[in-house]
């Protein structure tokens, strides 16, 4: 994408990388900012989890670049964006299963979601 719109792909990884370090930071405080009732999480679990999430697939990355070589990888990129595509895939898909009739059955919970407390 940043290619087509002129801008510098380099900066751009930059940001999405910086980003990725500070979610376990910001995660919890976006969660407790955008939830008007206030979270069922604590902050300090979620940090954690985030952490170890990020940490683990740093670490799976880099054992695969040692095991498998970056002129290996390289030479074979486009089939690693399909790996990576149907990896992303394999844990999406699970995440929504069910939703379309959660939200068929009660259209209007999402509303009540984000309604502010009576006062």
């Amino acid at each position: 994408m940043c290619f087509l719109l002129g801008y510098d792909a380099r900066r751009a990884v930059e940001v999405t990388v910086v980003a990725s370090l500070l979610t376990p930071l910001l995660g919890p405080l976006a969660v407790a900012w955008l939830s008007p009732h206030g979270a069922a999480l604590d902050p300090l679990h979620l940090a954690r989890d985030l952490g170890l999430i990020l940490g683990g697939g740093l670490g799976f990355a880099l054992g695969l670049r040692a095991g498998i070589g970056a002129g290996r990888i390289n030479r074979a990129a486009r089939s690693f964006d399909g790996v990576a595509v149907l990896a992303l895939i394999s844990v999406v898909l699970p995440l929504f299963d069910g939703l379309r009739a959660q939200m068929l059955a009660d259209p209007c919970a999402r509303r009540r979601c984000w309604r502010s407390p009576a006062r």
